[in-house]
């Protein structure tokens, strides 16, 4: 695992804790089934882009990955967000891509409100952007 750089699972629902913990040469991660991820997914390893086209929610620890940039989320209704799913480490920026047509949705989100608040805490910006079709 260590020289794979993109992976891309079409018929994974559920990835485990750790699934790809220490995989230091991942940079992508497409997982265009999964409705579940487990705490720590991405923990040690590169990955900067995931995409999640059907994830309904987002739990603490899920995508806590310190080179995370870019999370592609296609769900038709706002991913529900608990607990900082994201990692909140560093002065980096994370861009949510979601549809046009949930951009809205999402900005007036209490959940994403207090989260996108909560990370601005620790240095972390987190922008949600209208362009994932």
């Amino acid at each position: 695992l260590s020289t794979i750089q993109s992976v891309n699972l079409p018929n994974a629902t559920t990835i485990g804790m750790f699934a790809f913990g220490g995989c230091q040469s991942l940079t992508a991660l497409e997982l265009p089934s999964a409705t579940s991820i487990g705490n720590g997914a991405i923990m040690g390893s590169r990955v900067a882009s995931v995409k999640l086209p059907v994830i309904q929610s987002l739990a603490g620890g899920s995508l806590n990955g310190d080179c995370l940039s870019d999370v592609y989320l296609g769900y038709d209704g706002v991913v529900a967000v608990t607990d900082g799913p994201f990692a909140g480490d560093g002065e980096n920026t994370i861009t949510i891509h979601v549809p046009d047509n949930q951009l809205a949705s999402y900005q007036s989100d209490a959940s994403w409100t207090a989260l996108i608040a909560s990370y601005a805490e620790d240095g972390v910006t987190i922008n949600i952007v209208g362009d994932y079709a």
